[in-house]
């Protein structure tokens, strides 16, 4: 209505979708059941946080004002609150008015509902599979081999492929974290029968074994803990080079942050890490006769210790060797694919998609087939 023109991105949808989510719009309200009704013609729509305050300046009078929409007259009759991202980033939402006479063969509408209490997702689908039966009995050209796929939210956001492949990233990164924590009790291994006569000196003087173990477990944890540190730091300035990096291919990934389940999570599993990888040594240190290592010429090196070297060593070369057995199998993949024949020469080709409003070029029409 006012300024250069600008597209936007919009979504139909019915009034009960704002009801369903359970997010009350910022200003003004959302739609109404008489706007929503089959066949209603009610020109109204509710605008996205980022648009009033990008297009609109924040206007607290915007409720109520008209505009110019594919060349008929809208009302803004509500605001979303900032936060407000359900499926993709829109502009705005208009009421969907779903047409009485509409062809029962497009399928390409999405239903979201809230699941009442006690009933399971298996439940939920069986109910649905049955209306949709039904309605393939009673419409059988249009519906008859039609179902519904039931999925949780999460899962739809997320969906199969992003999912798999942060399953094989997550798997790589435990192999990593197995593969650091072998390396780690082997240097404390190592450096354990340094230790024999400082550990033999302090049982002499009085300390116990179950306190010379604390000891020695608490150091392995605080290197561990000042591990995680380090990698929540590395992590939180990484971030932003995350989110500008192919932010298509992860949905939501602006969104990505460091919280508190992370932090809890990070910080779990660092003390687990730490006690794990300390343990070993600790038990191979407070083992033996603390008493012996005080004598001259005992050797510092036991043979269990010796043995759990070895034993480690051999950990560690077969998670390395897995490691790169598939990393070497992800790169050849991904050569593959980049030599796959397309059938065209890509170079110096443009592709473009454009529409046009329903209202000035009906589809189907003499107008619309000349402006292609």
């Amino acid at each position: 209505g006012e300024g250069e023109p600008e597209r936007f991105t919009g979504m139909a949808c019915t009034g009960s979708l704002f009801t369903v989510i359970g997010t009350p719009p910022f200003l003004g309200r959302t739609f109404s059941p008489d706007e929503d009704a089959p066949g209603s013609e009610a020109r109204v729509f509710v605008m996205s946080h980022g648009l009033w305050e990008r297009r609109f300046g924040s206007d607290p009078e915007i409720v109520g004002q008209t505009f110019n929409l594919n060349g008929e007259s809208w009302t803004a009759i509500g605001v979303m609150p900032a936060d407000f991202q359900f499926m993709l980033e829109r502009d705005i939402w208009v009421p969907f008015a779903a047409d009485p006479n509409y062809n029962r063969g497009d399928h390409r509408r999405e239903v979201f509902g809230r699941l009442a209490p006690g009933v399971s997702l298996d439940q939920a689908q069986a109910d649905l599979s049955t209306i949709a039966h039904r309605l393939g009995q009673e419409y059988p050209d249009s519906n008859e081999g039609w179902g519904v796929a039931l999925v949780s939210f999460p899962e739809w956001i997320i969906g199969p492929q992003v999912r798999q492949a942060a399953l094989v990233l997550q798997i790589a990164v435990g192999l990593m974290l197995l593969l650091a924590c072998a390396n780690v009790s082997n240097l404390l291994i190592a450096q354990s029968t340094t230790r024999q006569r400082e550990m033999g000196l302090r049982a002499a003087l009085g300390a116990g074994r179950f306190r010379i173990l604390r000891q020695l477990l608490a150091e392995s944890v605080l290197f561990s803990v000042l591990g995680a540190v380090a990698g929540l730091l590395l992590a939180y300035w990484a971030i932003p080079l995350v989110r500008t990096w192919n932010p298509d291919a992860l949905p939501r990934i602006d969104e990505v942050s460091l919280n508190t389940n992370v932090l809890v999570f990070t910080m779990l599993v660092s003390l687990a890490t730490g006690v794990l990888s300390g343990l070993a040594p600790a038990l191979q240190v407070t083992r033996g006769n603390l008493f012996d290592s005080l004598r001259e010429g005992h050797q510092d090196a036991s043979g269990g210790a010796r043995q759990l070297r070895d034993i480690l060593v051999m950990g560690e070369v077969a998670v390395a060797v897995m490691l790169l057995i598939g990393a070497g199998l992800l790169i050849n993949s991904f050569r593959q694919l980049t030599e796959v024949d397309i059938g065209f020469d890509p170079e110096t080709v443009l592709a473009a998609s454009f529409s046009l409003p329903a209202n000035r070029y009906p589809e189907m029409s003499p107008e619309t087939s000349a402006f292609y």
